[in-house]
């Protein structure tokens, strides 16, 4: 009788024995196992036909990733409580400050025993297959709103105009614009024109002028996933000091991106090179506000500071969903927020600001933009 081959992948050499007893018990298993997970695993399984094995059996997340890589089908392991303790356990060995990053469904569940352990655990989370699926939709319909308004801006419309344009769209799309009503922001998107550095509220006082620069953040719920992106806009006759403000902002994004490569690149990577370009041209950054975890909810962890210094800070870990959006100033980094509306910031020099921001998945190689 022929054998049935199985490649068992074993998260840690203590299962790697236990995987081989259970096979004896089979006289028709042939059993080959490897102990490693995510990136070695992966590696491990992509190096093999699909159809040198019958069968692969590994856990949690690995189990996911193997599975979107490989034809062969996948036995996958559920991650028990005891092997998130052993995981809290080892972490905390090494470091009083420890983290687990792994998928929402695990990093959930860690939180609920951190908190009944008393134990400081932070948690971030990346995306499952399922889930970059469905973020991946729902940043190409905010990029679509996006459009819209690049299509229909121009001199002499108000801020409320674009407003309209967003919301229109965004209903028209089957969709929820996620800045309404969040935490109180009483409309469907941000406008943030000149020295507004961010969270500009749409006005139908404010009438766009020839030489403004306009930052539109728009941010989309589609089928319960979120899509976030923002672009600037220069109308009519730009002064040549705004044109090349917008141009270093756009370009700090571009080195930001080049510096967010999973399994290489900290955090701290993509804050020093955004942060060294920006000042190389004799801008500044601004340090309050930055980038974040996205997809599931607007925001998420871990915060994406747009200063810093190189391999400190997270590791990206391919399957996260992150943004990146600079706001560069024109002069210094201190800013002011509006305490009427308690929304827009403003620099505190009266200088010009701008921001691009961009939804990447991380990846093994150069991030995957989801939303633009």
């Amino acid at each position: 009788m022929e054998k049935i081959k199985i490649l068992g992948i074993a998260p840690y050499q203590e299962m790697e024995p236990l995987m081989r007893d259970i096979a004896k018990s089979y006289d028709n298993l042939e059993l080959y196992t490897f102990t490693g997970f995510y990136k070695n695993a992966i590696q491990f399984a992509k190096a093999f036909p699909d159809k040198e094995f019958d069968v692969i059996v590994s856990r949690g997340g690995t189990a996911d990733l193997v599975r979107s890589l490989n034809d062969t089908p996948v036995v996958k392991i559920k991650v028990s409580t005891l092997d998130l303790l052993r995981v809290i356990t080892q972490a905390l060995q090494c470091s009083s400050r420890a983290a687990v990053v792994s998928y929402s469904y695990i990093t959930d569940r860690v939180e609920m025993l951190a908190k009944f352990l008393r134990l400081d655990i932070r948690t971030f989370s990346f995306e499952t297959p399922e889930q970059i699926e469905g973020i991946r939709k729902a940043g190409k319909v905010n990029a679509e709103v996006l459009d819209a308004v690049e299509k229909n801006i121009k001199v002499g419309m108000t801020t409320d105009d674009i407003n309209t344009i967003v919301y229109d769209t965004t209903l028209k799309l089957h969709a929820i614009p996620a800045c309404l009503n969040y935490e109180g922001f009483p409309k469907s998107v941000c406008t943030s024109v000149n020295d507004v550095i961010c969270h500009g509220i749409p006005d139908p006082s404010q009438v766009l002028k020839s030489g403004d620069i306009v930052n539109v953040d728009a941010t989309t719920i589609y089928d319960g996933y979120v899509g976030d992106a923002s672009r600037m806009f220069m109308l009519g006759r730009v002064p040549a000091e705004r044109k090349n403000l917008v141009g270093i902002t756009r370009e700090c994004l571009k080195r930001g991106m080049e510096n967010a490569v999973g399994w290489k690149n900290t955090l701290g990577d993509i804050g020093a090179a955004i942060q060294n370009f920006a000042q190389k041209h004799g801008c500044s950054v601004v340090r309050e506000f930055g980038g974040h975890g996205v997809g599931l909810e607007m925001h998420e962890d871990p915060f994406v500071s747009h200063v810093g210094k190189r391999k400190t800070g997270m590791l990206l870990v391919p399957g996260m969903v992150i943004t990146i959006e600079p706001m560069i100033n024109a002069g210094s980094p201190e800013l002011w927020i509006d305490e009427i509306n308690g929304w827009t910031v403003h620099t505190a020099d009266g200088k010009d600001s701008a921001q691009w921001e961009h939804t990447l998945l991380i990846t093994e190689g150069e991030p995957e933009v989801l939303s633009w």
